[in-house]
Formats: C-alpha cells, sequence, structure tokens
C-alpha cells in the first residue's frame, strides 16, 4: 500500500529553498564575524598601546596600514587637547609618536589624490612607514582595477604610485 505524503512538490521545494537560504545565511554570518575579528582586535591593541605610550586620552580615528611591515596607527588627544598620532608595528615595539601639526592630514592626503586622480572612487586611507619615512596610503578604484599611492605625511609629497592592481 502506497503512503501520501501530506506535503506536494510545492511546499517540498519550499523547505529545500528556506534550508539552502537559513544554511548560506549561517556560513556568511561566520565568515563575516571571523573575517572583522582580527580587525577589532588590532585597533583594540592599538588604542590601548596609544592611550598607554601617547598618553592619548581620546581616539578619534584608527587607520590601517600594510605593506612590507604592517601598522596600525591611531589618531587622538591628549589631555592636554594636542592632536597627535601614535604609529604602532605589527609586533608592537618601536612605537611612535607624531603631533599632528607636523605633518598633513587625512583629508588633506585625500585632497592630494583626489585633485591627481579625480577617477578614483571607494577611497581608503592608512597611516604607515614605508623606508623609516612615515606615510599616508590612499588607495581607492578605477572600474575593476585599484590604484596605490603613497604620500609624505611631512609635505604630502607625492612619493610612489601603483596602478592597475
Amino acid at each position: 500500500m502506497k503512503t501520501k505524503s501530506r506535503f506536494g512538490t510545492k511546499e517540498k521545494v519550499l523547505v529545500i529553498i528556506l534550508a539552502v537560504l537559513v544554511t548560506v545565511i549561517v556560513f556568511t554570518s561566520i565568515f563575516l564575524v571571523r573575517g572583522t575579528r582580527r580587525y577589532n582586535w588590532a585597533r583594540q591593541e592599538a588604542e590601548e598601546l596609544a592611550r598607554q605610550y601617547g598618553k592619548i586620552t581620546t581616539v578619534d580615528q584608527f587607520y590601517y596600514f600594510n605593506r612590507e611591515e604592517q601598522y596600525f596607527a591611531v589618531l587622538g588627544e591628549t589631555a592636554q587637547g594636542k592632536s597627535v598620532y601614535a604609529l604602532i608595528p605589527e609586533d608592537g615595539k618601536e612605537i611612535t609618536i607624531l603631533p599632528a601639526g607636523e605633518g598633513i592630514s587625512e583629508n588633506q592626503a585625500l585632497t592630494v589624490v583626489q585633485e591627481a586622480h579625480p577617477e578614483l572612487t571607494s577611497l581608503k586611507v592608512g597611516l604607515g612607514k614605508k623606508n623609516e619615512d612615515v606615510v599616508w596610503e590612499v588607495s581607492g578604484k578605477k572600474g575593476d582595477t585599484w590604484t596605490y599611492i603613497l604620500l609624505s605625511f611631512n609635505d604630502g609629497t607625492v612619493l610612489s604610485t601603483i596602478e592597475n592592481i
């Protein structure tokens, strides 16, 4: 004797689609959480070191720089109201503290790049060191490719440009 299912073909297809969607959502969530965990940890560590060594009491901005060496940078204010950058290498040694007024700001770096490369979109900024020089790295998209521009922190001079990556 043949038993008939309570569910028709449409209901079975709907259940399968729903199960696939739930699985995709769960795995996407896990991927996103794992992907941002390192960034959030790095930011927290950088802010802690900036408070300790740079005497920063208020954190305004966090930057991530990844070239030959990886740097984390924090812009903040001291208790005396002075804006300073704390540049922290990945290993946490030799932290550099710079008064913000000694160089160009993030907005000034963006302006230099936007004037030279108005076609770039999705601009991202990092602060770090290259060959012991403090640099701003501005990256942006042009179509399907990326452009990376290094600028001197001191005066905004373009040090290098890498295009079509």
